[in-house]
């Protein structure tokens, strides 16, 4: 009996706790915090952090700074940072400064006006190296938005371009330089050639000249430097003739200098065009013939069709020529350079090539001095219809032809001559002379002149003297006398210097 009543206990205890565990009250108040535990240790620094220390504003740097200090800099705004060895440029405050332009507006807005078209103020330019201009844009339409041009040259090496379009001739040669706007890549180009003097290339005279500010009169020619191969003078498609093309295309009047030039013609040494077919010539007021040429080819009287056909005959614009080289002086080589002044031949020993002909001055009327310091031979008619000539050098002469001073108009002659009187005389010199006073000048002691009287020394030649017709030079049918007597129209004087 008494264990069945503590098993019911047992029970009951049970389900009490069992209905106290299912049935949980309200949680109480919490109860006071407790003490805090001691502070734990320091954790590591994470990878890659730096430890800077701030040591706040000051006019001047902290003393005894030790690594990563930062400081602000209250005079110049500026905040600082110690490496190890010394203070760093950290940051620095912006200024306040003026607001700037207001931007472009951009290709999408419906302000933005865009490029339609570009052009340039050239379009083939020809420069000489190291010479600048400048290459100017016109962007289309004028209130374009964005009128900005960029610039490039494909061959830098022959000449350069730099932003604001100068181009500058670097060396020979040819390039282009393109213009491209930054809006639309819109398309400009110009051909530049450069060049060096003497002219390379008989291409370069058109433009070249086209560059000169001279050359519209005789007064102010352009010089004009070439150093080509003239090639067969003769032939129609020969660089001179081309060269003689050019300049007549070119329309302006030029001092020719073929000094540098070569030729391929007889012996690659004679000057030998054909004067009747030459283009151009008219416009050559001076010349300067090739050194490598030693003689200057003449030829005769073809017909009345063709007529002179001779190196330079009616080069009528001709002032002044040179051959510095130059040795023979053919027929009729300058006949009819009615503009020609002066002459320079320094080593020339002959003028004229057959005895029959010469002429290779006749018809010059403008011609008033020359000086052949080593010619000693000259052949028929000369210098015959240059009626304004008054000087002749003839120091070497040995050998004279007739009618050399023929038809040289009125006035007085002076014809400096040598030690020894010339002792080949083919006649009469004078032909067809008007009255006009002829002096000759020898040097003191010279010979075979005749007998020297007075001072200074003077051999007086009159009409009617016959003894003193030196060495048959002043004599002859020709000046309208016979046997031997001189014309009246002429007063001959042989003067010795002293």
């Amino acid at each position: 009996m008494k264990q069945n009543k503590l098993c019911i206990v047992l029970g009951v205890f049970v389900l009490l706790v069992a209905a106290f565990t299912a049935c949980k009250g309200p949680v109480g108040p919490m109860g006071k915090q407790g003490i805090q535990g001691e502070k734990g240790d320091k954790g590591d620094e994470g990878a890659g952090s730096v430890s800077v220390v701030w040591k706040g504003e000051s006019a001047t740097a902290p003393a005894n700074p030790q690594l990563n200090w930062v400081y602000y800099n209250s005079v110049d705004k500026k905040s600082y940072i110690f490496n190890g060895t010394s203070w760093q440029l950290l940051t620095e405050d912006d200024e306040i400064r003026p607001q700037g332009p207001k931007g472009e507006d951009g290709e999408g807005s419906s302000s933005f006006i865009p490029v339609t078209g570009l052009s340039l103020n050239a379009s083939v330019l020809t420069l000489r190296v190291g010479e600048p201009t400048t290459l100017i844009p016109t962007v289309l339409p004028a209130n374009a938005s964005n009128k900005n041009v960029n610039w490039i040259s494909i061959n830098p090496a022959v000449a350069e371009v730099d932003a604001d379009g100068t181009v500058t001739a670097v060396a020979s040669g040819t390039t282009v330089i393109i213009a491209i706007t930054v809006n639309g890549s819109r398309m400009a180009v110009c051909t530049v050639t450069s060049y060096t003097l003497p002219l390379t290339d008989v291409n370069h005279v058109i433009p070249y000249l086209a560059l000169q500010t001279g050359g519209l009169t005789t007064d102010n020619p352009v010089n004009l430097p070439m150093r080509i191969n003239l090639g067969s003078l003769t032939a129609a498609n020969s660089e001179w003739q081309n060269l003689l093309a050019a300049i007549n295309t070119a329309g302006k009047y030029i001092n020719l200098d073929l000094s540098a030039c070569t030729m391929t013609t007889v012996a690659n040494t004679y000057f030998d065009p054909d004067g009747t077919y030459i283009t151009g010539k008219d416009r050559i007021v001076s010349l300067i013939l090739p050194n490598m040429a030693t003689r200057i080819v003449g030829k005769l009287y073809v017909d009345i069709y063709v007529g002179y056909k001779s190196s330079f005959y009616g080069f009528s614009k001709l002032e002044k020529v040179e051959g510095l080289y130059i040795i023979g002086i053919d027929d009729y080589a300058f006949r009819d350079c009615t503009s020609l002044i002066e002459v320079n031949f320094p080593v020339a020993t002959a003028i004229g090539e057959e005895q029959t002909r010469g002429n290779s001055f006749s018809g010059c009327t403008s011609l008033t001095k020359v000086n052949f310091p080593a010619v000693t031979i000259i052949k028929a008619h000369t210098f015959e219809g240059c009626t304004s000539l008054t000087e002749v050098n003839i120091p070497k002469i040995t050998t004279i032809e007739w009618d050399v001073f023929s038809n040289t108009g009125t006035g007085s002659l002076t014809i400096t001559m040598g030690l020894v009187a010339p002792y080949n005389i083919y006649g009469n010199l004078f032909q067809e002379i008007a009255a006009k006073t002829v002096t000759i000048k020898v040097p003191a002691l010279a010979t075979g002149y005749g007998t020297f009287t007075g001072s200074p020394p003077t051999i007086t030649v009159s009409g009617t003297d016959t003894t003193k017709n030196w060495a048959n030079g002043f004599r002859g049918g020709g000046w309208g006398g016979s046997g031997g007597t001189i014309n009246s129209n002429i007063t001959l004087y042989i003067v010795q210097e002293n």
